[in-house]
């Protein structure tokens, strides 16, 4: 994969998952670096500048590929051409979503352009492959990046359902916060959150279904947080 890359003409590149530059596991890229250098947007630095950090959290559902109208025009405008995908950090840092973020990389005009299983490059119309690790159970949700345990821990978090028409969430938050919503990468709406709440949110029809929550703020809970999920 990265043997292809070097020959490539010139672009940043994108490395899945995304992992938050002070994080460990995002030396990984760093050593794949010195094979086939590039600006990338990812990696791994204790004094990443903002800029990078910030990325990180606008972009990391990619990484569950969660995906929302833009987003390829984002990639686009920053230069990216290429996107690598490692299936085994995902494993090592047990990190779920590899599933969704293959399809997701092919649903928005990403194809396999050369590599294995392991390491994929991922480029502009280059064939469409099935992803090399199995489809989650469809009777429990994926619970993505920005979630700790059931606890909304970040801004924006996502997960993915399996279903169709609506769906029912219940949730408790420990005050009053707007929430924006996202299905499937379209705007769906915002509700408030306080306390207890149960709302709903058409899905559409039956399959796996993306949906996205940012919240302005967190609370100053430990850690911060923004409400949980209850069964």
């Amino acid at each position: 994969a990265y043997r292809a890359l070097a020959d490539a003409p010139p672009s940043r590149l994108l490395e899945l998952p995304l992992i938050e530059p002070g994080v460990h596991y995002g030396s990984v890229y760093d050593y794949y670096a010195l094979q086939a250098p590039r600006e990338r947007l990812s990696g791994y630095s204790t004094i990443a500048p903002k800029s990078a950090v910030d990325f990180y959290f606008l972009m990391n559902r990619l990484s569950c590929g969660v995906w929302r109208q833009g987003d390829r025009g984002t990639l686009a405008a920053l230069g990216v051409r290429h996107v690598v995908f490692h299936r085994g950090l995902y494993r090592q840092a047990g990190m779920p979503g590899a599933w969704f973020a293959w399809r997701g990389l092919q649903a928005n005009g990403y194809g396999v352009a050369a590599g294995t299983d392991t390491v994929t490059l991922f480029g502009p119309d280059a064939h469409i492959a099935p992803p090399p690790v199995p489809e989650p159970h469809p009777e429990r949700p994926v619970l993505c990046e920005g979630w700790r345990g059931r606890t909304m821990v970040e801004r924006e978090a996502s997960l993915w359902v399996h279903g169709g028409g609506n769906l029912e969430m219940h949730v408790q938050a420990p005050g009053r916060v707007p929430v924006r919503i996202w299905i499937d990468g379209r705007p769906g709406g915002a509700i408030d959150i306080a306390g207890k709440t149960v709302f709903t949110l058409p899905i559409g029809a039956s399959g796996w279904h993306s949906v996205a929550l940012v919240v302005p703020r967190l609370f100053a809970t430990k850690p911060p947080s923004a409400f949980r999920l209850e069964d």
